[in-house]
This record gives C-alpha cells, structure tokens and sequence, in this order.
C-alpha cells in the first residue's frame, strides 16, 4: 500500500480531540436514516489519493507529505496543543502556521480541490495553445492534469488573507460551564459573514469543551465574549452541522436529534 494513500481534508490531530477510547462518534444520512457509529479518525474525513500527483509517476504523494504534513498539519497540531491550554500564540510563526491552517481547511475541501484540478488544467491547455511549439513542449503533458495540485499550496499561502488572519484578535473560550457540549464535522470552520466584511468572526470548535474565536475588531470580539455560554454552544453547533458536508463528529450519541433536524441530507 503506497504511503500517504488517504488523504485527510480534516486532519486526524484536529478530529482526535472528539474520540473516547479511541473513536469518535459520526452521524450522516445512510438510506434516509441517520447513522450513528463509531469510527476511528483514521479512516474519516478524507478520500484516498485526494491531493495526489495522479499523472507523474515520480512521487506522486509529494503534496500531501511535504506541503499539508510538512508545512500545515504538523505545525498547527502544535499550536492546538497550546490553544487547548489557553495559550493563544503572539509569536509570528505561531499565528503564521495556525493561520495557515485556518485558510486550509476551506481551501484543501475535495470539491474545492476536484474543481481546481479542472480550471487549472484547462487554463494551463490554453496557455500552452499561445505558445510556440519548442515552448509548449518544455511542458511534461502527463502533468497538466495535476497542474491544479501543485497550485494548492500558493492558494493557501496567500499572503493578503494570510496577514488578514495573523492581524486579527484571537482568544480561545473555554465551554465547561455549558450545557451542552461542542460538535465538528467536515466542514468546522465558521466565518460569518465572509473575511472581506469588518464585523467577521471567525470560529472553531477546538474540543468538546473548547473553541477558537477570532475577530478584526474588539467590539464584536467584546459582543461575542457577552454571550450566554449554552446560547453561544448551541448557536456553534447549528453552524457546524448546517453547513456538514456529509457528517457530523461528537464525543457522544446524545446530539442525535439536534443534527437530525439540522444536517442535511445528500442530494
């Protein structure tokens, strides 16, 4: 079996932090009944040979090793361990590799990545249509599929939305007094309303009992911190489970009814 075969576009140190003896909770629509199961984050959350180089026969997993473990999934895994503890970076680097991490996980989705390989397959073919025939065969064809690919990485190190996360104000809120605990899925990042708006928060539920939150300005960080803790949990949960691509992740089957009305159901 090659290495680095299942790709993770949720990563196994983020998803972890839900299991309970080794496995987490999944609920997803099966045959129009909600499954509740037991899995172990290993083999959730991701789809085999997602970032791979399906073209080129040398190295093909060098994406997935090199830029999301290397560069994205191992350095934030040590920047979550200090979330969790209550320490929010000030360091550059730190908040450099959590921002990193953040933009990740809209940017590395397998619809996002699938439609890439597309587009950028096709612009690249056009390109080479303008050029000379001795410039275009510089070009390896067996490559331009996976053009895409090797683009991934520069999207998700854009500077302009990198630095807009890295200036924002950033605190971790612990959810011990709530009711109701926090749910993922594989989709958990929130931005509401989009980056590009001054009232943007930013939110990510780091454990059952804990999140990340960042904002671009102290009053609506001030609004968010005001809240009732079960009412900010609850309103969490509805966003994370609404915009699920397929499953919802607990520590427990207790939310079972929550995401029934919420979670939608494949088309």
């Amino acid at each position: 079996m090659p290495a680095h075969k299942y790709h993770h576009y949720v990563p196994r140190f983020y998803l972890s932090h839900w299991a309970v003896a080794g496995d987490v909770q999944c609920l997803r629509w099966v045959n129009d009944e909600l499954e509740s199961k037991p899995r172990t984050v290993k083999r959730i959350c991701g789809v085999e040979f997602l970032y791979s180089r399906l073209h080129l026969a040398n190295d093909p997993q060098f994406v997935e090793r090199e830029f999301f473990g290397k560069r994205v999934d191992d350095p934030a895994a040590l920047v979550m361990a200090r979330l969790l503890q209550g320490r929010v970076p000030v360091d550059a680097a730190g908040r450099s590799d959590w921002a990193r991490f953040l933009l990740s996980l809209r940017l590395r989705a397998p619809e996002m990545v699938r439609q890439l390989r597309v587009d950028a397959a096709n612009a690249l073919r056009q390109a080479l249509d303008g050029l000379g025939a001795e410039e275009a065969g510089l070009v390896n064809p067996d490559g331009i599929a996976d053009h895409g690919v090797h683009l991934l990485p520069a999207i998700i190190d854009n500077k302009e939305y990198g630095n807009r996360l890295i200036n924002m104000s950033w605190w971790v809120s612990s959810f011990a007094a709530s009711s109701v605990d926090l749910l993922t899925s594989d989709s958990p990042l929130i931005i509401d309303p989009i980056l590009d708006d001054a009232r943007c928060v930013i939110a990510l539920p780091l454990a059952p009992r804990m999140a990340f939150f960042a904002a671009y300005t102290e009053e609506v960080a001030r609004g968010i911190k005001a809240q009732n803790i079960t009412k900010l949990a609850k309103d969490m949960n509805h966003m994370v489970v609404r915009q699920a691509r397929t499953t919802v992740i607990a520590s427990h089957d207790g939310h079972r009814e929550f995401i029934r009305r919420r979670l939608n159901k494949p088309a």
